[in-house]
């Protein structure tokens, strides 16, 4: 890994003025592997930018990341190198004049893009490529300072409009490069910009006429103003919504608290460098601000649902009837937004949405929501969150219920953790009503495993891992080579016989380690105090302690039993 102060320098290479990264700093590192040597030489055209040729050109099929990502710091500039071929110093391909664009998104085949950057002659006064040419062939950038530090992908494109005229005529110019973020930003882009997505064959094309787009190369900078503004939205961290996991509107240098106000009580939990403020009024908790916490390490997608259902698409599997999703802009755990999901009775009344990130992240990937819903889980088989697993032939692995109590289902063979004896039902518990509820998931590609935390507490009976009687024995004798791949996280509601319900989500986030729910790094073990008016969690967790009448302090480890439902990879056993 290379760390750069200030400036970063990218060589990109051209050849029969056709551009295409090869360098950056004078090596390989931060580069994504392309699928042959020279391939990015030619532009992403014709049918080509409907599809995933868009996304980072031959830098597919999106099978590894750069070996060494380029290290910058939020708020510093990035300089970008063009040439015409190697020791070729003459200024870069005469004619291809269009806007460049600098976007930014996560994982190894992104959900969603948000633009940070880009020139065209509506800023800028001239076409990129002159501005190009008349600096030495350099093309300066910026990284957001707000920009929160993390993993991110750089997806840069000179679009080349010189044979515009006909649909799919541009030509996109694109490489894409991982780096890491350093800094004290706090704010994540929305990634809410589909590619393949934001174009069609007909843009950049699209409030130029034809006879505009073919005079571009003779004419240059003198049709700037014909120029349409296309290619989603310019992000600006201090209007643009973001994800509450990575983002904040206050933070302190020293020890602060979150505080949670109800109609009766209140809950203080001590944190070790942030706070959080929501109001509620009556039993339906709204905020007052945007949720504020550090950001968190391995953290690959986040999203508050503060710009809409952005990089999710909502999905009717097989059949639809009455369920719905939507945005509600009056019920939410933090910011201003949250996804409510109206799910019916039977099969076919289901509704999810879904996104695709978790696909990225193996061996091991972690999934954090918070979640609320209105009704008491009934007796009957149902499902709030499912992951098409693709080494189960495409079918679901499911999280849900059934007697009233959490349980895992596979839809292949209909196994279940725990497993629906008297000792199995007994053992897991129930998702609580009309409060939100922090939810964590594990899942082990490489293992078979499965392990879940609700409110930073593990669910024991929620395990798959050791075989145990009443727990997850049958589940690992049904299919004991079971290895889970998933390919997408759909949250929602599917109901297996008469029973509706309707939930909400925020705050969703999917990474390669453990995030907690909060800001300080979860732990195995946990010591709640409960108050008359509040509840002090220490900063070794993320617990929220419920509000009552008494005192008492419980120190919660989990430890083995006559049953053996212990989680030995957490030092439980």
């Amino acid at each position: 890994m290379r760390s750069l102060l200030g400036i970063v320098v990218l060589t990109v290479q051209l050849v029969s003025a056709h551009f295409y990264i090869d360098q950056i700093n004078g090596g390989a590192d931060g580069l994504r592997p392309i699928s042959s040597l020279g391939s990015e030489n030619f532009p992403v055209s014709g049918n080509d930018i409907i599809g995933d040729n868009m996304i980072c050109n031959s830098a597919k099929p999106f099978s590894s990341y750069a070996t060494n990502p380029v290290t910058v710091s939020a708020g510093s500039t990035v300089s970008v190198h063009w040439t015409n071929g190697p020791g070729n110093t003459s200024p870069i391909g005469a004619a291809h004049y269009g806007a460049c664009m600098v976007y930014l998104g996560q994982g190894l085949k992104p959900s969603g893009w948000t633009k940070i950057y880009e020139t065209t002659p509506d800023n800028s006064g001239d076409w990129c490529l002159n501005i190009i040419a008349n600096n030495n062939n350099i093309y300066t950038f910026k990284i957001p300072t707000a920009l929160a530090p993390g993993n991110y992908v750089v997806r840069i494109h000179l679009a080349a409009l010189h044979a515009a005229g006909s649909a799919g005529g541009a030509q996109f110019y694109v490489r894409c490069m991982d780096i890491i973020v350093t800094g004290s930003g706090n704010s994540v882009p929305p990634f809410s910009d589909p590619i393949p997505g934001t174009w069609d064959l007909n843009t950049p094309g699209n409030g130029l006429s034809n006879s505009a787009n073919n005079k571009i190369a003779s004419n240059g900078a003198s049709y700037a103003n014909y120029y349409p503004a296309w290619g989603g939205t310019l992000w600006s961290p201090s209007s643009s919504g973001v994800s509450s996991v990575l983002d904040s509107t206050t933070t302190a240098a020293a020890t602060t608290t979150k505080t949670l106000a109800t109609a009766s009580t209140t809950k203080t939990l001590a944190t070790t460098s942030t706070t959080k403020t929501i109001t509620t009024s009556s039993s339906i908790p709204t905020s007052s601000t945007q949720a504020t916490q550090s950001p968190v390490p391995g953290v690959v997608f986040s999203d508050g649902f503060e710009n809409g259902l952005g990089s999710w698409t909502v999905t009717y599997p097989s059949c639809s009837g009455s369920g719905s999703a939507e945005i509600d802009t009056t019920v939410s755990y933090s910011g201003k937004n949250s996804l409510k999901i109206n799910g019916g009775g039977g099969f076919c009344n289901h509704v999810f949405v879904l996104n695709t990130a978790i696909a990225n992240i193996r061996p091991i990937a972690y999934i954090r929501f918070f979640v609320r819903h209105q009704t008491a889980m009934p007796t009957n088989h149902h499902t709030f969150i499912t992951m098409t697993d693709a080494n189960d032939g495409n079918n679901d692995l499911r999280l849900g219920g059934q007697n009233s109590k959490l349980s895992w289902n596979r839809q292949s063979d209909d196994a279940t953790c725990p497993s629906q004896s008297p000792t199995g039902i007994a053992a897991s518990v129930t998702l609580p009503t009309n409060k939100w509820t922090c939810m964590e998931l594990e899942i082990d590609t490489a293992n078979g495993y499965l392990f879940a935390w609700m409110d930073g507490n593990t669910v024991s009976a929620l395990t798959v891992q050791n075989g145990v009687a009443d727990i997850d024995a049958a589940w690992k004798s049904s299919k004991p080579s079971w290895k889970p791949s998933p390919q997408n996280l759909k949250l929602g509601w599917e109901s297996y016989g008469s029973d509706a319900d309707t939930y909400w989500y925020d705050d969703v986030a999917i990474g390669s380690s453990r995030i907690g729910c909060g800001s300080t790094p979860p732990t195995s073990s946990a010591t709640v105090t409960t108050a008359t008016t509040t509840a002090k969690v220490s900063t070794t967790t993320t617990t929220t302690a419920k509000a009552s009448t008494t005192t008492t302090t419980t120190t919660t480890t989990t430890t083995s039993t006559s049953s053996g439902i212990c989680v030995a990879k957490y030092g439980q056993c």
